[in-house]
């Protein structure tokens, strides 16, 4: 899990707030940064999904290695705190996961 710091947060923050109303997707390094990917899903103001290729060429193009600390996060940007029931069921082996939920003038943080 990442230690999310203010700096973080608010980034975190204006990325979600940027993509409404459609779910944002990424990669949070274990140096606090985020890397974003492209949502594929069908609909990408209901869910998200993300293809194993995009993750790979984000891992190339960063020079990550480890995958160990990064964590895919994704954005609920209409509510519902804390990931679904798809969501779990998604879930990739090998990360640490987090949705970030916007609620009015904040976000939530759930770690899964």
């Amino acid at each position: 899990m990442q230690i999310v710091d203010d700096v973080l947060l608010a980034a975190l923050r204006e990325v979600v707030k940027s993509e409404a109303p459609r779910e944002a997707v990424g990669l949070l390094t274990a140096d606090r940064r985020i890397i974003m990917l492209p949502n594929r899903a069908s609909d990408p103001g209901k869910n998200f999904a993300v293809h194993k290729e995009d993750i790979l060429s984000a891992l190339r193009r960063e020079e990550i290695e480890d995958v160990a600390d990064l964590t895919l996060w994704h954005s609920h940007p209409n509510g519902g705190v804390g990931p679904s029931r798809v969501d779990i069921q998604q879930r990739l082996p090998f990360f640490n996961h987090l949705v970030v939920t916007l609620v009015p003038d904040d976000i939530v943080l759930t770690w899964y």
